[in-house]
């Protein structure tokens, strides 16, 4: 009797294969991958999901991009159609798109061109979406103008391949992100990040950081960051030069001088004292 029971237990629970009658209020009632139980005229009858069909022995539901196509029946994916001649017809994507690997999505050729599902974006990254019509990089990624692929962003001193990976005022150099030039420092401006920030060329610049004063205009000594003003500024024992490039140690009288600004009076020649007498 119990092997009687499980043996109608097992039945009613059997899996149905394709095209085979089946109960929609049973979960997974459908033998395949990619299937469901769908009604089909007055019965259910287990059928491919959509952007599938059958394959030859309807042993499987595989991608419909290839396969042999009626009428509408591409239409569920887009940028495909069913084309052919002589009532040969295979479903194809549209000029310049791309089948996927598991011929269910016509993939966008280009990041510009025009898409409207997310997976259509997913050959330039496994996380690119369809936003607007457009497909977009996820997320701390960037476009590679090259290969139209989502590259990582780098942080400063790591390994990259392209000036749009680095971080800004940044470039790859050497296959490395550095800071662009000398008209910018790296700095670390928070616990465990580093950003190239701009060099003060004269007193008075805008700063955040005394290394953006020190690095073009004289020691960490002699000039600051100003806590208040946030421009770079001299220190009290120092002066700015009259180019304002530079800030000059403060001299009293017989000291080394350079220029007058350095004296309570004059700087001749080179020492601080009275200012020279015409005659």
């Amino acid at each position: 009797m119990q092997s009687l029971l499980v043996l109608l237990c097992l039945a009613a629970v059997a899996l149905a294969a394709l095209n085979d009658d089946c109960d929609p209020n049973v979960a997974e009632t459908c033998d395949f991958e990619h299937s469901v139980c769908a009604p089909v005229e007055n019965s259910y009858k287990c059928v491919c999901l959509p952007k599938y069909t059958p394959n030859e022995t309807l042993t499987s539901c595989v991608g419909a991009l290839g396969r042999k196509c009626v009428g509408k029946s591409c239409q569920s994916i887009p940028y495909a159609v069913c084309d052919g001649l002589d009532g040969d017809y295979t479903c194809k994507c549209h000029s310049n798109y791309v089948d996927s690997e598991d011929k269910t999505v016509c993939q966008v050729p280009n990041l510009m061109d025009r898409c409207l599902e997310h997976p259509q974006c997913r050959r330039f990254h496994a996380q690119a979406t369809c936003v607007a019509e457009r497909c977009v990089c996820p997320e701390n990624t960037v476009q590679n103008k090259q290969t139209d692929k989502c590259l990582p962003i780098i942080a400063l001193g790591k390994a990259c391949l392209e000036n749009d990976q680095c971080p800004e005022n940044a470039e790859c150099l050497k296959k490395t992100c550095q800071c662009a030039s000398k008209h910018y420092i790296e700095i670390a401006v928070s616990s465990g990040k580093k950003s190239c920030l701009p060099v003060a060329n004269v007193v008075g610049d805008p700063c955040q950081f005394d290394e953006q004063c020190s690095a073009n205009l004289g020691s960490p000594q002699s000039v600051n960051c100003g806590a208040n003003s946030k421009k770079c500024k001299c220190t009290d024992n120092f002066i700015e030069s009259k180019d304002k490039t530079s800030c000059l140690i403060k001299a009293s009288g017989g000291e080394a001088c350079s220029q007058d600004q350095q004296c309570a009076e004059a700087c001749n020649y080179q020492i601080c004292g009275p200012a020279a007498i015409m005659s």
